[in-house]
């Protein structure tokens, strides 16, 4: 296109403004070309960003999701242990702390320890002896 737009004329004058009009629709064209370009891939980040930004929510929801279950779990099980330490000592207390005919109440308090104690020792033989365990739980 340069050698075209120089080629039409001959003398030097008219190929110097030639030259200058042809640069100067140049740059006018690689602006609007850059322009265009710099728009069309904004346009293209914009219609990711919701995509991208679906995907992040439902990333965090099932992060939080997740959260909520392990909590949940946790209580759950706090529950668990502190009603299964406490269903032995309400039992425990219950037939301790009843009156023996023509008796006052026998006090719990000094008593806790020794059946503590004792209740742990037996978890952990039956822990020691699964054989033992399994004859128990047959019965």
């Amino acid at each position: 296109l340069q050698h075209t737009t120089l080629s039409v004329y001959t003398s030097f004058e008219d190929q110097r403004k030639a030259l200058s009009l042809y640069l100067r629709y140049k740059s006018t064209n690689d602006r609007a070309f850059s322009k265009c370009l710099n728009d069309l891939l904004k346009l293209r980040a914009e219609k990711r960003k919701p995509e991208i930004g679906f995907e992040r929510e439902k990333q965090r929801e099932a992060k939080l999701a997740r959260k909520h279950e392990a909590h949940e779990t946790k209580v759950h099980s706090a529950n668990a242990r502190a009603a299964a330490e406490q269903k032995p000592d309400n039992d425990i207390r219950g037939v301790v702390e009843t009156q023996l005919p023509g008796h006052a109440a026998v006090q719990f308090s000094p008593k806790k320890g020794v059946l503590s104690t004792a209740i742990d020792n037996f978890a952990a033989e039956l822990d020691a002896a699964p054989e033992l365990a399994k004859i128990l739980k047959a019965a």
